[in-house]
């Protein structure tokens, strides 16, 4: 539900009168069917709603506050006397003007057939916003007296054959149920001036410099923590296979660096097992020759390949 201004000239319907005599203005244009904004209110909401006119305050001018019922007391010109009459069109009704300063500045008003003075009704209602339609009146609020841009038509234009008022649709922001996100999506640019001018810009950058940070920090630990994990499972998956990846001979940093690349245990594992197998070679091949060598060092090289893995035996 949502507050609703639509404004229309007080001559909006043909018979518009001001009565002196009883401070009265008669057959007043309330609310038509179509706003300028597109929006329609059904001939069902208008009719539901026709009695809850009768006895709604009429004031100058429309609150300056959020709250539609935030009204000064001397801003009260007059009544709505009786239901609303609905004509097909539009809600019609009758003003009883009040001997006050208001009262009194909207009588002169009408008596001097002032152009661009309209009314506006201040509703709560439900709309369909995707059909653009007044589904239904749920409270009148009061109907403001208000002045429109110049081009509007005033009191005596229709009765002069000019065209009628176009009906302005106001929109009131409930600002109780605002949030982050409709103001962001409503408003994007008011959003990033609030936010320049309360300086959360240079704050928001300075954290964002500071996460970034943060989570490179994380990523290296992540990465360090991974090959810790992947160097202990190499050495798991050699001691299965009756290697011992402190034998810089059998199990060269050359090669824990190659399987340090490969991310599957599986894969790892058929390497492993693959390189178990060729030691098991050589180390036959190595003990059928004499006389037996002796006990050899790590190449300066480290660069592990079959070829020189074999020499360390065949010397």
């Amino acid at each position: 539900m949502e507050t609703l201004r639509e404004r229309i000239a007080f001559n909006e319907s043909a018979g518009f009168a001001f009565n002196a005599d009883e401070r009265t203005l008669e057959n007043v244009a309330i609310c038509g069917r179509k706003s300028k904004n597109g929006y329609e209110y059904s001939e069902a909401a208008l009719k539901e709603a026709a009695s809850m006119y009768d006895g709604r305050p009429v004031f100058l001018n429309h609150t300056a506050g959020a709250n539609p019922k935030d009204r000064d007391i001397r801003d009260v010109a007059g009544r709505i006397e009786g239901p609303a009459v609905y004509d097909g069109e539009r809600l019609r009704g009758r003003i009883r003007l009040l001997e006050t300063d208001a009262g009194r500045t909207l009588a002169s008003l009408a008596a001097a057939g002032m152009a661009g003075v309209g009314l506006s009704h201040v509703v709560m209602a439900d709309m369909d916003k995707p059909a653009k339609r007044i589904a239904r009146i749920r409270e009148v609020v009061s109907v403001d007296a208000v002045v429109f841009p110049a081009t509007t038509v005033g009191f005596s234009e229709r009765e002069r054959g000019e065209p009628p008022a176009e009906h302005v649709e106001e929109h009131d922001m409930d600002y109780a149920q605002v949030t982050f996100g409709a103001l962001k999506a409503a408003r994007p640019e008011l959003l990033e001036e609030a936010v320049r001018e309360s300086g959360l810009s240079a704050r928001l950058a300075e954290k964002e410099s500071e996460l970034a940070e943060m989570r490179a920090k994380l990523d290296a630990f992540e990465t360090r923590d991974r090959l810790a994990q992947r160097r202990s499972a190499i050495a798991e998956q050699a001691k299965a296979a009756g290697l011992d990846v402190s034998d810089a001979v059998t199990f060269p940093e050359s090669l824990v660096a190659s399987l340090m690349d490969v991310a599957d245990d599986e894969a790892r594992s058929r390497r492993i097992a693959d390189h178990a197998a060729l030691v098991k070679v050589l180390k036959e091949q190595a003990t059928e020759q004499t006389p037996v060598p002796p006990a050899r060092k790590a190449p300066a090289d480290d660069t592990w390949s079959p070829a020189k893995f074999y020499e360390q035996f065949a010397r």
